[in-house]
């Protein structure tokens, strides 16, 4: 939202504009020359005011449109959601943000960004101010990467399983018996292998997510067989390092979702709980019911933990942690971007508490559906 954000400084701030607002006229003469498009309604959402950009981005004439609602910009292909959300949100007098499709004067579609500020006088809306973007070409971008990155990771499947099977078949000694160097060596090649299919993978499902491609496959899933199925395969790697896995979780505890999504979800956060957690450390996977009826599944690990400085970036795309970034070289910063977003699309939430040297532990919050007896089975 950096044209809303500059428009607003533009005029001095919220603040600002709302006292502006009780002379039409001045917030007029302020916006007439701005390149953002901006508009400004009464409480029913009738336009009383367009500036020259908006006319410019719609179409419309500012004839045309005073007295209209913004429903006159409605796209045969947008989500008719909008409108209803657009005035439910004006009956309350509360702040309105969304994109969405709609459609100029001349029937030509577009993507657009709306942010929408009530103007209040004694705690009621007087009026409206509507900034507008035009971010038709962002999406075309953001639509372009997606389907490249899909592509080049679809292409690159291929020759990386041809990689595979032929690591694979030195180590067996199929071709001849290896020295204890090439042995070696075939060994980090095939981590190199394995670590390059998971982040394909990641890179797959990303792209799908974002071109909302990904479909959801519902099913009731008993999350004690769930997890103990995730802690099993990752023995190998808690074991190299002497750490201590433990799985919590009531007997009869089901959730109704996506089961491989799920697994992808929490396979990330266990195997990267494994990663940053030093010898002798201990992950634990605590799955219960929480007093609001909701099941809840954490990862917690005594490891490195995240600095303060840095957590509110931890969901974004290729976030590191300083602390581990010169230790552990061979992430992609997109594993906990992809769970968040699988979670988010499953309709769950996903939060995180982390102290530096102590450790971290992300939590992962779902309807229950069926409860669960009381009784917890260790594992």
């Amino acid at each position: 939202m950096k044209e809303f954000e500059v428009a607003l400084k533009e005029f001095g701030g919220l603040e600002n504009i709302r006292e502006q607002m009780r002379s039409t006229k001045k917030f007029e003469q302020a916006v007439e020359a701005s390149t953002d498009a901006i508009s400004m309604l009464l409480p029913t959402l009738e336009y009383i005011y367009v500036n020259p950009a908006w006319e410019k981005m719609t179409g419309y004439t500012k004839e045309e449109t005073l007295g209209k609602t913004p429903d006159m910009l409605q796209s045969g292909k947008g989500d008719l959601k909008f409108f209803v959300d657009l005035h439910n949100a004006a009956e309350k007098g509360k702040v309105f943000q969304t994109e969405m499709k709609l459609q100029r004067k001349s029937g030509k579609e577009y993507e657009a960004e709306l942010l929408m500020y009530p103007i209040k006088k004694e705690n009621e809306p007087e009026m409206f101010v509507i900034f507008h973007s035009d971010i038709t070409q962002r999406k075309k971008l953001e639509t372009a990467q997606s389907e490249f990155v899909s592509l080049s990771s679809h292409q690159l499947r291929t020759p990386l399983t041809a990689i595979r099977w032929i690591l694979n078949t030195l180590v067996t000694g199929k071709q001849g018996p290896l020295t204890d160097m090439q042995l070696e060596l075939v060994h980090d090649g095939q981590k190199c292998v394995l670590h390059m299919a998971e982040t394909i993978g990641i890179l797959l499902t990303i792209s799908r997510i974002e071109a909302g491609k990904m479909r959801l496959d519902n099913t009731d899933i008993g999350l004690l067989p769930f997890v103990q199925e995730i802690a099993e395969e990752h023995t190998v790697l808690y074991k190299e390092k002497n750490q201590e896995l433990i799985v919590t979780c009531p007997t009869d505890l089901t959730l109704h979702a996506d089961q491989r999504l799920l697994k992808e979800v929490v396979s990330n956060l266990v195997s990267n709980a494994i990663k940053y957690t030093p010898e002798k450390g201990r992950i634990t996977v605590l799955v219960e019911r929480t007093e609001k009826d909701r099941t809840r599944i954490d990862v917690i690990d005594t490891g490195c933990g995240i600095p303060s400085y840095q957590q509110q970036r931890v969901f974004s795309k290729f976030f590191r942690a300083e602390n581990v970034f010169q230790e552990h070289t061979d992430g992609t910063g997109l594993g906990l971007y992809m769970a968040h977003s699988l979670v988010t699309m499953m309709g769950g939430t996903m939060s995180f508490t982390s102290e530096e040297n102590k450790g971290t532990v992300f939590s992962i919050h779902f309807p229950a559906v069926a409860h669960a007896e009381d009784n917890p089975d260790h594992r």
